[in-house]
């Protein structure tokens, strides 16, 4: 039987991945939906190869050039550090699971230390949306933790978007749409195992904080009804402002 040469380095992937943790991605979890969101899917597939020709973007959960310096597996030269994988190249980082599922959680875990400014939000209603854990952390993914604190800090209107973010992903209102999309979606799911935080049930919320949070401006309190909004490929670190 002759194998396809597209197979080859999805089965390398799973085992040295392992079974194990590419169920940990499984969809409905919070990990299946970060994949779904960046390259359909909420596993490992053959979406993991796609390369976007606009961002530096790769594997299941869209880690960029930056968030993977961020999580010591580059330098910001494009060079691998040496890592338990012994990975050298973007193309083996592609076919590794197991790097990958590392990799996410590191950036995750990053990104709830840079969200604290706004964890406070946690539990209140937002343009129809409660907000949890998951849903900020699903946020970020995509706009970058700074980029979500910018967002509540101006009172989560179309124009709190950057022009930097705004540029890559559509205009203000496409990605403002995304950005409570990801809100939305992820505020049902439990990323404590990612962010390393103390969670309560399925709902994703966070236990612990002692934050009294920030005031949420009166323009925040508007219905938001979530549509299906095609994503670009994320920013994550990709511009320093946004991180």
């Amino acid at each position: 039987m002759r194998i396809s040469p597209l197979i080859i380095p999805l089965l390398t992937g799973w085992l040295l991945g392992g079974a194990a943790e590419a169920a940990g991605s499984r969809c409905g979890s919070f990990a299946g939906d970060i994949v779904s969101h960046e390259v359909g899917g909420c596993g490992w597939s053959e979406n993991c190869y796609h390369r976007p020709s606009t961002s530096s973007a790769q594997g299941c959960f869209g880690m960029t050039h930056a968030a993977l310096v961020d999580v010591g597996l580059k330098y910001r030269n494009g060079h691998w550090r040496p890592n338990r994988w012994e990975i050298t190249s973007d193309q083996e980082f592609q076919s590794n699971w197991a790097a990958q599922k590392h990799a996410f959680r590191q950036y995750t875990a990053l990104n709830w230390q840079r969200l604290e400014p706004v964890r406070g939000l946690v539990g209140q209603e937002i343009n129809g949306v409660r907000i949890t854990e998951g849903g900020l952390l699903s946020a970020a993914h995509f706009l970058g933790p700074g980029g979500v604190r910018q967002l509540a800090d101006c009172g989560f209107r179309p124009d709190c978007i950057s022009d930097d973010a705004a540029a890559a992903n559509g205009g203000h209102d496409t990605t403002f749409q995304i950005t409570m999309n990801r809100l939305a979606q992820g505020s049902n799911q439990n990323a404590g195992l990612y962010a390393g935080v103390q969670t309560t049930g399925g709902g994703g919320q966070f236990t612990g904080t002692g934050n009294a949070g920030p005031t949420v401006p009166t323009s925040a309190f508007l219905q938001w009804n979530a549509q299906a909004t095609h994503e670009m490929p994320p920013l994550q670190g990709e511009r320093q402002q946004l991180r």
